[in-house]
């Protein structure tokens, strides 16, 4: 079993997408659970790559390969991913703060938060912190995620939190943040009320911030 996650998270490296599709195909023909699948593999996976991509070894074409494949697998596993939460659902707003275009974590996380009951409005990559702003004025969402994946983005998230709070429209809501630079230190320095650590922790602590607002 962790022999077949191991090839997964090697293939998304490789940049072999014949391979993440056959691979995860295998998985999940072994038993191996969606969310082991996707978690230890995938997401594993797609960081690497981001890592690479940060120290200038991969570029813009490796990490849109890498992206497509995963994000293909994605596809495939999502109706196997079983509703873990029993959570009532809540309208979810996500993306990428501006200067960022990476959407694979985004993504992932979209994918969970609506196999777990979620409606989920996706608002793209490259977001500014304005539009943020009208989308949360006009809409009626419980919680507003931010994404970023290059340290070099984070003070738009600093940014994005600001304005809402600026706008009046933190009342409304309640704002997650999560990438691979981001740590609970800095969702607490900018004051998000929430920080997901991976995938499955953003689906929970979404969850417990639903569960909180609704009982306040």
């Amino acid at each position: 079993m962790q022999a077949v996650l191991s090839e997964l998270k090697q293939a998304v490296l490789d940049l072999k997408m014949d391979e993440v599709d056959r691979l995860t195909r295998a998985a999940h023909e072994q038993g191996v659970k969606p969310e082991q699948i996707i978690q230890e593999a995938l997401v594993e996976g797609i960081r690497e790559v981001g890592d690479l991509f940060a120290r200038g070894e991969y570029f813009l074409p490796e990490l849109l390969v890498a992206g497509q494949s995963v994000q293909a697998a994605l596809s495939f596993l999502e109706p196997y991913v079983v509703n873990a939460q029993q959570a009532s659902a809540g309208k979810f707003l996500i993306g990428t703060v501006k200067g960022d275009i990476h959407d694979i974590g985004k993504n992932i996380v979209t994918m969970l938060l609506r196999c777990n009951g979620w409606q989920v409005e996706d608002a793209g990559v490259d977001v500014d912190s304005g539009t943020f702003c009208r989308l949360v004025a006009e809409g009626d969402f419980d919680i507003v995620g931010l994404s970023a994946l290059l340290t070099m983005t984070m003070p738009a998230l600093k940014e994005t939190v600001a304005a809402l709070d600026e706008a009046g429209l933190r009342d409304k809501t309640r704002i997650m943040i999560g990438g691979a630079p981001l740590t609970q230190e800095f969702a607490d320095e900018i004051g998000a009320d929430g920080f997901g650590r991976d995938a499955w922790d953003a689906v929970n602590k979404a969850a417990d911030l639903l569960n909180t607002s609704r009982a306040a």
